[in-house]
């Protein structure tokens, strides 16, 4: 009876426990600030199983940062979770406002931080409006994107050649002004100068014999500058971007 007992007990924890243990390979969840319903984070796990096929995955809240950064939070879930096996965090802080997206180790290679400045830049909007949902579904969207190798809306990186453009065009447009004047006050100068130079010549009294006359010293100094290399730790290798919401 009870090896029966106990058989029973086990079978039980084994069917208990396996939710949990299937999970471990798909998208992870730490809904901490609930923000989503069950049927949300299932729906989550089931659309974006895919990811796992390149890299560990795990969606958090948090509601309390007690003092600490929407940055250092990732970091820190990342690191206490994967080490340095490649993973990706989307992270909602309630706390800081802040939606942000850390990959660790050799994830970078799929979702680098211009990647993940793109992403949430582009599901910011999402948050603002309180649906979290949306936000973490149009967010892993874009990561299982850059995981196949597809390219993501940079809309903020375009609107920002765009004004590099046109001010690099107002900058050329200014100089060509300033030397084309430049060039025609030369011109005057030169003129001026040779005509009152003619002038002294034919007032001078001959020399047969006389030193050189220096007319002027012009002394090129190279300029000096002082740098330094910044050193970096080993161990956890990692990084991210993020925005307000």
């Amino acid at each position: 009876m009870r090896r029966l007992f106990s058989l029973a007990l086990c079978l039980f924890l084994c069917l208990t426990c396996l939710p949990t243990a299937l999970g471990a390979g798909g998208l992870r969840m730490e809904d901490g600030a609930d923000l989503l319903t069950q049927k949300q984070e299932a729906d989550l796990q089931a659309k974006y199983a895919g990811i796992t096929r390149y890299m560990d995955a795990a969606f958090v809240t948090a509601s309390d940062a007690r003092g600490a950064s929407t940055e250092r939070l990732a970091e820190q879930y990342a690191i206490r979770t994967y080490g340095n096996d490649p993973a990706v965090v989307f992270l909602i802080d309630m706390d800081n406002r802040q939606i942000y997206i850390y990959a660790n180790g050799e994830a970078q290679n799929a979702v680098s931080r211009a990647d993940a400045r793109a992403i949430t830049d582009n599901v910011y909007r999402f948050a603002s409006k309180e649906d979290y949902y949306g936000c973490a579904d149009s967010a892993f969207s874009q990561i299982l994107a850059r995981c196949e190798g597809q390219e993501i809306a940079r809309p903020v990186k375009h609107i920002t050649n765009a004004m590099i453009a046109v001010l690099f065009g107002i900058l050329l447009n200014y100089l060509l002004v300033v030397y084309s004047r430049r060039r025609k006050t030369e011109k005057h100068s030169v003129g001026d100068v040779s005509v009152s130079a003619t002038r002294v010549m034919a007032e001078m009294p001959a020399v047969s014999v006389g030193a050189p006359v220096v007319l002027s010293s012009v002394k090129r100094y190279k300029s000096r500058s002082s740098g330094g290399s910044r050193g970096g730790g080993g161990g956890h290798s990692g990084g991210g971007g993020g925005h307000g919401f």
